[in-house]
């Protein structure tokens, strides 16, 4: 409601943005329309609209009632834009206030100065601190260079609520972490045992492998303040660190002997570098070497033994492909193993089938379809998930080759499923409260390793900021 009372704001027509580069708490929230009525809802008219996509989140008013500020998120194939805007009810093109990819929620105080919550560029953490700036209350512009408020870390601020005399904020302060869990796989792989937590630190953990002979998880760990590498067996509470160095490790995966680690390195924020390194290591320890570099789609990926494969995805100029290429942990690029036609605006996933015969493609954006491309030649198959809809993580094959991990969203929390290759679901976990997760099946069959993450939230207040 506008400072007099007068007016109400409000946005309308649900946005559906889907992307992945965010992990806030806005995902998935927003509208295409922003639009004022008198408090009793007479004289509804539209200000704004945006395109499909686009949209607008957190509507607020200026101190002085004349202007509109909100945020609004734009996606593009490669990130998520944000920007904090304002509009003059008068009418004329929005300005913008301040813009990046990392703002939480932000106030527009009655003093005229702005407050956010900004996220930090760490891609290991999710933290956030306060940053304030003044406006100009005629034309909405910044009025000085932003300044931070606050040097805090562990977790992010949303939700603001500000006294009416601007003096007191009060907001949301949560903090996530994310665990690995095993289980033992029953019943033809369709249910499993009572999941138990593998690794016992609090930190950001994430399972994306097995070591050959199904006895350890090797998964990718926050808790040296970089990427770091891990693996643990199912029969001890310590993981083993294994050695990459100071470099942001992630995502290992094995090759097919079970010999070699193979890990990303993202560029750094700010750095030189531009495309993500895949890089080696030795799964009994040593220094690592590099593979190859790529811009890649999704992750690498490979079969397991006897198959030999590796391979990673690309787009083509143009985004029109997707070109799927084979690569040996030693020798690096090898051939081109498939071309597939691509939507340039979708954000794929996919897997390699354990044999190497088979990928399994998915855009994010697609809830209920999977497409499995044979690489011998073999019509593709497009399969249907039946009486669920997938989320925006998972899509791993069974250790079979049968079948297919997916996770999907449940109020509340997450499921994962196993689908079979007709689009049968059989729910193998339900977490509740978590947001993400995914199931990564041991080589022999027996096993699954699963990522559950937790958000803890309290009400804060800060005064004299």
């Amino acid at each position: 409601m506008s400072p007099d009372g007068s007016l109400v704001a409000f946005t309308a027509n649900p946005g559906n943005l889907a992307s992945h580069y965010s992990t806030s708490w806005y995902y998935g929230f927003g509208h295409r329309e922003i639009w004022l009525m008198g408090r009793n809802g007479e004289q509804a008219r539209k200000v704004c609209e945006t395109d499909e996509n686009s949209a607008f989140w957190r509507i607020q008013w200026s101190p002085d009632g004349q202007r509109l500020a909100y945020l609004k998120f734009h996606e593009t194939p490669e990130k998520l834009e944000i920007a904090i805007e304002s509009r003059d009810l008068k009418g004329g093109p929005p300005t913008t206030i301040l813009s990046g990819e990392g703002f939480e929620d932000f106030r527009w105080l009655p003093d005229g100065t702005m407050i956010y919550s900004l996220d930090e560029p760490d891609p290991n953490a999710w933290m956030c601190n306060f940053w304030e700036t003044r406006i100009k209350a005629r034309t909405g512009e910044p009025a000085e260079k932003p300044r931070r408020l606050t040097n805090w870390a562990g977790f992010c601020e949303s939700g603001f609520s500000a006294t009416s005399d601007g003096k007191e904020l009060a907001f949301r302060k949560s903090n996530r972490e994310s665990n690995v869990y095993v289980a033992d796989l029953e019943a033809n792989g369709t249910h499993i045992s009572s999941p138990r937590r593998l690794v016992l630190t609090e930190s950001w953990d994430h399972p994306t492998a097995w070591t050959r002979d199904s006895t350890s998880v090797v998964f990718f760990s926050d808790r040296k303040g970089h990427g770091s590498i891990f693996k643990q067996s199912l029969e001890n509470d310590t993981p083993e660190l294994i050695e990459t160095g100071s470099e942001n490790a992630i995502i290992p995966r094995m090759s097919p002997d079970g010999a070699w680690i193979l890990y990303l390195v993202r560029p750094k924020e700010g750095g030189s570098s531009v495309l993500p390194r895949l890089m080696r290591v030795p799964i009994s320890g040593g220094p690592s070497e590099f593979v190859l570099t790529a811009n890649l789609v999704d992750t690498h990926r490979c079969a397991r033994s006897p198959a030999t494969v590796c391979a990673i995805a690309e787009r083509s100029a143009g985004r029109t492909q997707l070109v799927f290429t084979a690569f040996d942990p030693v020798k690096g690029r090898g051939r081109v193993l498939t071309r597939l036609d691509a939507d340039p605006s979708a954000d794929y996933v996919w897997d390699l089938s354990p044999d190497g015969t088979r990928i399994a493609l998915r855009d994010r954006s697609q809830r209920q379809r999977i497409d499995v491309i044979s690489l011998r030649g073999h019509p593709p198959q497009a399969l249907r998930l039946k009486g669920w809809s997938m989320g925006e993580y998972g899509l791993d094959w069974t250790a079979d080759g049968k079948g297919l991990l997916v996770s999907s969203p449940l109020p509340g929390g997450v499921a994962l499923l196993k689908v079979d290759l007709k689009g049968n679901a059989h729910l193998l976990w339900e977490q509740k409260g978590g947001s993400v997760t995914w199931g990564v099946p041991s080589p022999d069959g027996r096993h699954i390793a699963m990522p559950g993450n937790t958000q803890n939230s309290n009400i804060w207040t800060i005064q004299n900021f």
